[in-house]
């Protein structure tokens, strides 16, 4: 039972402002871009979050897993934050220097600056969101869900209201929301790293050359999950790269807005049991070995409620398609309304294999979380690429569903399979 932690409040009020400013941001975009100007920032921001899955992601899955514990990594006086802010504020400087040059390197060989600075934008994003959502699921593995769902709801406030002054200031173009985007990010990032610093790390101040093999230990801890996130980041990409250069960017335009409608909203709302129920999965797997049984049990009863909430979103999205796509997005984009239940159904099955991956992380050792991330996520990024390339855009639905269902069973199955495996043991043992 998920029980009447008032917490709950404070997550579900996050990922609501959260979920209503990316709706006012989408409006935004969308009324005042053409569709072809929205697909390039919806492929801007795909490979975006490409980079930020691979460099980032791994550190904060052993991060979250590793800072309940105390002293962090076995490490007195040092603490989980003071080693992440030691790792991205070298990431940060490395990210920075590149979009720097790249920008020098532009100004000098070709006397202009216009791709390059693209890619500045990108750098300034990154080091941002990245670092921030390492905080932010650290805060919540540490049941602060007060501070964690603040810094959510401030991410999207502060860019929407970003994006609304430089269309009001300046013109109305894809350069203009990814300045807006870039530096709402990093304002956001600077608050969230001063508010977590000042009040929860409690540690001695220490040298960095003491914290070094800690950051070092993070980083061979997180090296089972590189090849799995990287795979993870590429399905991400690969179907808006395959979509742009076989059927054009107009249909990214529309598959990112159903993405933004059906998709993600249904992420987000699994994403609040997710966040609430995380830590409470990774204490019972932690405490001994038996416990796997009730972590599997706990993880199912939250999936069946999960499936009949989800039931629920499909038919509501079956009946009110077309009245979301004219009150969010325009009269540009109605005529993709008919395939928003699919997305609703493919965010309910990700959401799910994405409860289910983090009792995978909790019950299994990383080499074989990182085996099992690995099967999923290629077998997915086939099916995906080859429904896309069959079927075209009707296809990259087909594979966005399928490709996270086979996520959803593996793990599932692998959850259960050791489940019964401890039963036969103890069984065995009597």
């Amino acid at each position: 039972m998920l029980g009447l932690d008032k917490s709950i409040l404070w997550i579900v009020g996050g990922q609501v402002v959260g979920l209503l400013n990316n709706f006012l941001l989408l409006k935004l975009l969308t009324v005042n871009l053409s569709i072809t100007a929205y697909g390039y920032f919806a492929l801007w921001m795909s490979v975006m979050l490409f980079v930020r899955q691979l460099i980032y992601d791994p550190l904060s899955i052993v991060a979250a897993k590793e800072v309940v514990t105390v002293p962090f990594l076995g490490e007195k006086g040092v603490s989980g934050f003071q080693v992440v802010k030691y790792l991205t504020d070298r990431i940060m400087f490395g990210l920075l220097l590149v979009g720097a040059l790249s920008v020098v390197g532009e100004m000098v060989f070709y006397k202009q600056i216009s791709t390059t600075a693209y890619v500045l934008m990108g750098c300034i994003y990154l080091v941002a969101n990245g670092a921030q959502g390492i905080y932010l699921n650290m805060l919540n593995a540490l049941k602060q869900r007060k501070w964690a769902s603040i810094g959510i709801a401030a991410d999207s406030f502060v860019k929407f209201c970003l994006v609304l002054l430089v269309f009001f200031l300046e013109e109305k173009s894809v350069f203009a929301t990814l300045q807006a985007v870039a530096i709402s990010s990093l304002l956001v990032f600077i608050g969230v790293q001063h508010a977590t610093s000042h009040r929860f790390d409690r540690a001695t101040s220490i040298t960095d050359s003491a914290k070094w093999p800690q950051a070092k230990q993070l980083v061979v801890l997180s090296t089972p999950f590189f090849v799995p996130t990287l795979l993870t980041a590429l399905k991400g990409l690969g179907d808006k790269v395959f979509m742009a250069s076989f059927i054009g960017v107009e249909e990214l335009a529309a598959y990112n807005v159903l993405l933004q409608l059906g998709f993600i909203p249904m992420m987000l709302i699994v994403g609040v049991i997710q966040t609430f129920v995380s830590p409470d999965i990774y204490k019972l797997a932690s405490d001994n070995t038996n416990n796997q049984q009730k972590t599997v049990a706990y993880i199912q009863g939250i999936v069946i409620r999960i499936g009949l909430l989800s039931v629920v979103a499909i038919i509501i999205s079956l009946l009110l398609s077309h009245l979301v796509f004219e009150m969010l997005v325009g009269a540009k984009y109605t005529a993709y309304s008919i395939y928003l239940p699919y997305f609703v159904l493919a965010g309910a099955i990700g959401g799910i294999a994405g409860l289910l991956n983090v009792g995978i992380i909790g019950v299994f050792k990383p080499k074989r979380v990182g085996s099992l991330m690995v099967i999923s996520v290629l077998v997915g990024l086939v099916i995906l690429i080859i429904s896309m390339l069959v079927y075209g855009f009707k296809g990259a639905i087909v594979g966005l569903i399928l490709s996270n269902l086979f996520m959803m069973l593996i793990f599932g199955h692998s959850l259960l399979a050791s489940s019964s495996k401890i039963n036969r043991i103890y069984l065995f043992s009597l």
